[in-house]
C-alpha cells in the first residue's frame, strides 16, 4: 500500500509537536477509525484471473485499564475478492465479507508519544460468495483474530495508528484468512 510511506513522512513532520500534547497514561476509553488494504490469502487458488486485494476499513472502540492492558472491539469491512473460475464455464466469482470483533490489547509505551501493541481475540465474520454460473451462498462463523501495530500521540487525546491484523477462518466454512493493513486515528476520552 503506497499510502503507508507517505503516512510515515507526515508522522515525522508532526514529531516535534508531540511532547506538548502527549496522551496521558490514565485509564480511559477511546474510539477510532482505520482505513487500509485487505488481502484474502489463498483466495485465488484454482482461479484463472483473480484480484485478492481491496480497500478495507474498521471502526473500533476500547478501554485502556492501565498503560499496558486494554480491550478493544468493533466492526470491520473485509473488502472483496473477485476472479474467473475455470469450472462450470469460466464464470465470474466474487466474495465479500464483514465482521465484528473483540480483542485483548497489550501495549508497550516508548517514551511519551510512541508505543507498540499486540492484540488477540475473536471475530464473528460473514462472507457472501456469488458466482455467475453457480448462484450465491453465504456463511458465517467465529474465528481467531490477532495483530500488531504502533501508534504516535499527536495531541493530548488523539493518536495515529498503523497496524496489521489477521482475521482467520472468515466466513466459517469458507475458511478465508484475511489480512488488513491499516492507518487510523483514535480519540481518547
Amino acid at each position: 500500500m503506497r499510502a503507508v510511506p507517505y503516512f510515515l513522512l507526515i508522522l515525522a513532520g508532526l514529531t516535534p509537536l508531540a511532547p506538548a500534547y502527549a496522551q496521558e497514561d490514565a485509564p480511559g476509553g477511546y474510539l477510532g477509525l482505520s482505513v487500509g488494504q485487505t488481502k484474502w490469502n489463498d483466495a485465488c487458488d484454482g482461479l484463472i484471473s483473480c484480484d485478492d486485494s481491496d480497500v478495507g476499513w474498521k471502526v473500533f472502540g476500547g478501554y485502556q485499564f492501565s498503560k499496558f492492558l486494554g480491550v478493544e472491539g468493533g466492526y470491520v469491512d473485509l473488502g472483496e475478492v473477485s476472479g474467473t473460475d475455470p469450472s462450470f464455464g469460466l464464470g465470474e466469482l466474487d466474495a465479500e465479507g464483514w465482521g465484528v470483533f473483540v480483542s485483548g490489547v497489550g501495549t508497550l509505551p516508548i517514551g511519551d508519544r510512541f508505543g507498540v501493541f499486540g492484540k488477540i481475540g475473536a471475530a464473528y465474520t460473514d462472507v457472501e460468495v456469488s458466482s455467475s454460473t453457480l448462484g450465491s451462498d453465504s456463511d458465517n462463523g467465529l474465528g481467531l483474530t490477532f495483530g500488531v501495530g504502533g501508534f504516535m500521540n499527536i495531541l493530548r487525546n488523539l493518536s495515529v495508528r498503523v497496524e496489521w491484523e489477521r482475521f482467520q477462518d472468515a466466513g466459517g466454512d469458507i475458511e478465508a484468512d484475511v489480512d488488513l493493513i491499516s492507518v487510523g486515528v483514535a480519540y481518547k476520552f
